[in-house]
């Protein structure tokens, strides 16, 4: 294996022994943010950076994974990780029917592409704050027990 492959698996290995490692919950919180913001600036990266097409759809599809994983933990009892997959396969067909629609169309590039997701987002968010996930008219995350992957402080 070359090196980069050998640093991936340690950094997944450290990342994942941190709920054993007794760090203060700021210092969990942070790394979350930490990774949060490294993931989104890598997806940001990677559609605008290569493509050169400016997305505003990337809270769309982070919502999109976050009110699924709360949907099922909430109404279906699931446990946290089982849901991780099923959200990150909604988002993931939310943005690969996005794609088939967008990118089949040729006038829409550039500006007409940035708006799109635009409101493509404004849309995801206007059926989130009206859809009852737990009782609530809307979204209200504190029915959503925070999961507990490991013994944190």
């Amino acid at each position: 294996m070359n090196k980069t492959v050998i640093g991936i698996l340690a950094t997944g290995a450290l990342l994942a022994s941190v709920p054993w490692l007794g760090l203060p919950a700021f210092y969990e919180s942070f790394l979350y943010l930490i990774c949060h913001w490294t993931i989104l600036a890598l997806s940001w990266n990677i559609l605008s950076g290569y493509s050169g097409y400016f997305s505003f759809g990337h809270g769309a599809f982070f919502g999109i994974g976050m009110y699924t994983s709360a949907g099922l933990a909430v109404n279906l009892n699931w446990p946290f990780l089982w849901t991780l997959p099923a959200a990150a396969l909604l988002a993931a067909l939310f943005g690969m029917a996005l794609g088939a629609v967008v990118f089949r169309v040729k006038s829409v590039r550039g500006e007409l592409f940035a708006l799109l997701t635009l409101a493509v987002t404004f849309v995801v968010g206007t059926v989130v704050l009206n859809t009852r996930i737990d009782g609530g008219p809307g979204i209200y995350m504190n029915a959503v027990a925070v999961p507990a992957i490991g013994p944190t402080a």
